[in-house]
């Protein structure tokens, strides 16, 4: 396919200086590739990957992840929860001016000191059902108090409404369940949930929070002649942690639906999902796996062929909802920007994904209107069978 960008992805752990011609070598003859996202902190590390893509035309972005400290990172900007309780996990509040200041001079530092084409940054939302629903349903400190206030959302009368939502999420019947389930299909469920003002105004206050911090960055990239790209939740998904397609669409170059069918980490969809399911059973006991994976099927539009949640874990969602996802993306951002759909390709201990797979997540995406690809996650983990199968079918005449 003529001029269909592939995008590879480096981490910073599975590299070592001296090797980076080396490795930068070994995939461009596997699979020549346009675009390539490394995490360094490391500057000669950085600089050296710099020269190795521009060498041969590449475009070469630092990823950047945003809202999730690791490691033995300060956090001041610390998440509160429904009950006002602090989050003890190493989250940021985007609503935290010495935070997100800090995260801005950070990637202000990339710029001005390394030749890189752009930035692309990663967990730049809220936390996910990954986290759990108490991380999750957040944040309500006095930053985004203040914030919500010049939204005209009054954020204390929202958290109020969201615990009588959690209530009576609570409180359901099975008799209750059940006629919920033959109801909520995809536009229903939107509906079910945005006509409750509290979720709206939730909903809506942590997308327009979300992206008045990639506004920001994307002035930060414009005022520098770079480009910005962004990791994003799929779009079933990205409404739960803050993420939302018509805001973002204004101010990035292109974006990366994280459409992963088969991984059990933090934006897997198998594991968000059940996770999710989990978090719901746990307030409600009456909440079975066979309503609830009913209840996803018609919300994803989307068969499962399940019978309990560990299905979904052991074997992963169908590889259509690549194309699904895809085209989802393409409606949301209504051609304002390119899509470039995120594919799982790796064997870790989170998720082994075979060459079988990997052709029809590839041919999923393209024919979901996929403007070009992202090999996640870290290239140094996939296979060379792996990079043939999508040589193959990208870029057959070379």
């Amino acid at each position: 396919m003529k001029d269909f960008p592939i995008v590879i992805q480096f981490l910073e752990e599975s590299l070592v200086f001296k090797n980076v011609e080396k490795v930068f070598s070994r995939v461009w003859e596997l699979l020549p590739f346009t675009h390539v996202l490394i995490s360094a902190k490391n500057s000669y590390l950085l600089d050296a990957f710099v020269k190795q893509a521009h060498d041969r035309g590449v475009k070469i972005y630092l990823w950047k992840q945003v809202f999730h400290k690791i490691g033995g990172d300060e956090v001041p900007g610390q998440l509160v929860g429904l009950n006002l309780e602090p989050i003890q996990k190493p989250w940021i509040c985007p609503n935290d001016t010495e935070s997100t200041k800090r995260v801005i001079e950070e990637l202000r530092f990339t710029i001005d000191n390394h030749d890189v084409d752009g930035l692309f940054i990663d967990v730049f939302r809220y936390p996910s059902p990954y986290d759990g629903l108490k991380s999750m349903l957040t944040c309500f400190c006095k930053s985004c108090v203040a914030k919500a206030e010049e939204m005209g959302i009054d954020l204390e009368k929202t958290r109020r409404g969201i615990k009588d939502f959690v209530e009576r999420v609570r409180m359901l019947s099975v008799e209750e369940i059940a006629s919920l389930s033959e109801v909520l299909d995809r536009s229903r469920a939107f509906h079910y949930l945005l006509e409750d003002l509290s979720i709206f105004d939730f909903l809506r206050f942590r997308s327009n929070s979300i992206n008045h911090f990639v506004v920001d960055v994307k002035l930060l990239v414009e005022e520098n002649g770079r480009e910005l790209g962004l990791d994003v939740f799929p779009p079933s998904l990205s409404w739960l942690v803050g993420q939302d397609y018509p805001l973002l669409k204004d101010n990035c170059n292109w974006m990366k639906p994280m459409v992963y069918c088969n991984g059990l980490g933090p934006a897997c969809m198998p594991a968000e999902i059940v996770n999710l399911v989990r978090e719901l059973q746990k307030l409600n006991p009456r909440l079975s796996d066979k309503d609830l994976i009913y209840m996803i099927s018609r919300f994803l539009e989307l068969q499962l062929p399940y019978i309990d949640l560990n299905e979904i874990e052991t074997k992963g969602l169908p590889d259509e909802l690549v194309r699904l996802e895809t085209a989802r993306a393409k409606e949301a951002v209504d051609g304002n920007v390119p899509i470039y759909t995120g594919i799982e390709a790796v064997v870790t201990d989170i998720c082994s994904t075979g060459p079988e797979r990997v052709e029809s997540y590839c041919k999923n995406a393209i024919e979901g209107g996929a403007d070009g690809i992202v090999i996640s996650w870290d290239v140094e983990l996939v296979p060379s069978e792996n990079l043939g199968v999508i040589r193959k079918i990208i870029t057959p005449n070379i």
